[in-house]
C-alpha cells in the first residue's frame, strides 16, 4: 500500500542509489560483528520524567518524556538558533522541493480507478448481522479514495445528498444499500477534495539535504547518536534528511511513519544490496519503510496552530478496530485537540520517538501502534521541521550488510542523482502510486500500511 510518504521516500532513494550501474559488490559480514551491533533504547520512566545528557559534542541537554507508549521524549534547545537557521538555509537553496498537494490524478477521476473498487455485498457490510448497515459499517464498506481525509462524520453528507437513506433512520436497509452508485462515491470524494484542504491527506513542501553535503550536519549525527546511543556507523548510513515547510492551512493527517514487520515484504531502505537501482519503479509489495525511531527538529516558532498531535498515545484501549474506527481521531484539522497527546512547535525542540518496540533478541520488533501521529494545520504563520529517520532493517544481517555496502560503494558521500533521472524516477513513482490498491476504509488513515 502506497500513499504520499512514498513518493517523497523516492527522491531519497534516487538521491543514494542513482548511478549505481556496477554489480553489487560481495560483502560479508565481516567488519561488523552481529553481535556488538545493538539497538539502543531511551526509558521513558514516566511522563514527566527528565534526564540530562552530556552529549560528546560537550552540550548538556534536558531530555523530558513526553509519553510512555509510544516512548516518547521531548529535547528542547537541541538545536540553537543560527543552526536552525543554517539548516532552513541549505534547504532554501534546494531546486528540488517537492509539493505534497494531495488532490486525485487525472487517471483516478477518469475512470480507471473507479474500475479497481467496487462496493462490497450487503451481507459483508452488515458486520453485527442486524440486517441493517449502519454508517460506520457503510464507512469500512465504501471504496478508499487515495490520499482523501474521509471519516464517518462525512458519511451522512453523502448519504442524504443523494436521498439513500429514505426513512433517514442513519443505517441501510438491503434495497437501500443496492441502490448505491460506487461513481457517486468517487465524484462525491473529488469535490470534497477539491473545495477543501482539509480533506486532503497532505499540504506541504519539502526536500531532501542529504548529511555528508555539510560540515554542520555531519556533526549533527554525532549528536544524534550520543542522544539516541545508537552506533554512529547505523546514523550515518540512515535516511537523509527531509526538510519541510508548511504554509497557512498545512497539515499531515496522522499516519505511520513506519510499516508492519512482513517477512515477504524487505525493507525499502536496504534494497540496493539486491541490486535495485534508485531510478527504477519499485515494486512495493516487495518493499516496506523500516523507521525504528523519528527525531524531528523544530526549525522555526509557529505563531498559531501546526501541533504535533499523537492522538493515542498512552491510551488504554490496544485495539486497533477500536482506536481508528469512523477515522476521525486521524483528522487533524478538525480532531488535533482531541489528541492524547499534543506537541506544541518551539524553534530548536527536537522530538523523539520510536515507531517500533524491540523483541525478545533486543533488535526491531512489531510497529507500535501508538507512534501514531500527524501535524495539524497551521492557523497563523508558517511552519518548518526537519525529519531524521533512523532506520534499521529487520533482519539484523542484512542491515550490517547495508551498511558496509554504503561504506564501500560512497566512503560517506551521497552521490546527487541527475535532474532527468529524478524526473523519471518521480514519473515512474507517480504511475505506480495509481496502481497500488488500497485497503478498504482506511484512506490516508492508517498509512496505508505505508508510507
Amino acid at each position: 500500500m502506497v500513499n504520499t510518504l512514498v513518493m517523497e521516500l523516492l527522491l531519497f532513494l534516487i538521491i543514494l542509489s542513482s548511478g549505481l550501474s556496477q554489480t553489487v559488490p560481495d560483502i560479508t559480514t565481516n567488519d561488523i560483528n552481529t553481535d556488538d551491533l545493538k539497538l539502543a533504547r531511551l526509558d521513558p520512566v514516566a511522563v514527566g520524567h527528565e534526564q540530562t545528557l552530556q552529549l560528546k559534542t560537550g552540550k548538556t541537554v534536558t531530555i523530558k518524556t513526553a509519553a510512555v507508549h509510544p516512548p516518547l521524549f521531548e529535547i528542547e534547545n537541541f538545536l540553537d538558533d543560527s543552526e536552525c537557521e543554517h539548516i532552513k538555509s541549505i534547504a532554501e537553496k534546494k531546486n528540488k522541493w517537492k509539493e505534497s498537494v494531495t488532490l486525485p490524478k487525472d487517471s483516478f477521476r477518469t475512470g480507471k480507478e473507479e474500475g479497481t473498487h467496487k462496493l462490497i455485498d450487503f451481507q459483508t457490510a452488515d458486520k453485527n448481522k442486524d440486517n441493517f448497515v449502519d454508517f460506520l459499517e457503510f464507512w469500512y464498506a465504501r471504496p478508499p479514495v487515495q490520499n482523501a481525509m474521509i471519516t464517518i462524520e462525512d458519511i451522512p453528507e453523502f448519504v442524504q445528498l443523494y436521498n439513500y437513506d429514505v426513512d433517514g433512520d442513519e443505517k441501510l436497509t438491503k434495497e437501500e444499500f443496492d441502490q448505491i452508485d460506487v461513481k457517486l462515491i468517487y465524484e462525491w470524494t473529488y469535490k470534497k477534495m477539491e473545495l477543501d484542504m482539509k480533506k486532503q491527506g497532505r499540504i506541504s513542501n519539502q526536500v531532501w539535504v542529504t548529511h555528508e553535503s555539510d560540515q554542520f550536519l555531519i556533526e549533527l549525527k554525532e549528536r544524534v547518536a550520543s542522544l539516541t546511543g545508537l552506533p554512529l556507523r547505523l546514523i550515518n548510513a540512515a535516511e537523509p534528511m527531509q526538510v519541510v515547510h508548511y504554509g497557512v492551512g498545512g497539515h499531515y493527517h496522522a499516519h505511520f511513519d513506519s510499516e508492519t514487520i512482513n517477512k515477504d515484504r524487505g525493507c525499502i531502505h536496504t534494497r540496493q544490496i539486491d541490486g535495485v537501482e534508485g531510478h527504477v519503479p519499485l515494486d512495493y509489495k516487495k518493499y516496506r519503510l523500516c523507521r525504528y525511531a523519528t527525531l524531528m527538529y523544530y526549525l522555526a516558532d509557529v505563531d498559531e496552530g501546526g501541533e504535533t498531535a499523537f492522538p493515542i498515545a498512552d491510551n488504554a484501549t490496544t485495539s486497533e478496530e477500536v482506536l481508528f474506527a469512523g477515522g476521525y481521531l486521524g483528522d487533524l484539522s478538525n480532531h488535533c485537540k482531541d489528541a492524547n497527546l499534543v506537541v506544541k512547535p518551539k524553534k530548536g525542540k527536537a522530538v523523539l520517538w520510536y515507531n517500533h518496540k524491540l523483541n525478545e533478541d533486543g533488535w526491531i520488533g512489531d510497529k507500535d501502534v501508538y507512534s501514531f501521529h500527524g501535524g495539524c494545520d497551521i492557523i497563523k504563520g508558517i511552519k518548518w521541521i526537519a525529519n531524521h529517520w533512523l532506520t534499521v532493517d529487520t533482519e539484523k544481517e542484512r542491515q550490517i550488510r547495508y551498511m558496509e555496502f554504503w561504506e564501500k560503494s560512497y566512503g560517506g558521500v551521497v552521490p546527487q542523482p541527475p535532474v532527468e533521472q529524478q524526473q523519471e524516477g518521480q514519473q515512474q513513482q507517480d504511475e505506480q502510486q495509481q496502481e497500488e490498491e488500497q485497503q478498504p476504509g482506511t484512506d490516508t488513515l492508517l498509512h496505508h500500511e505505508e508510507l
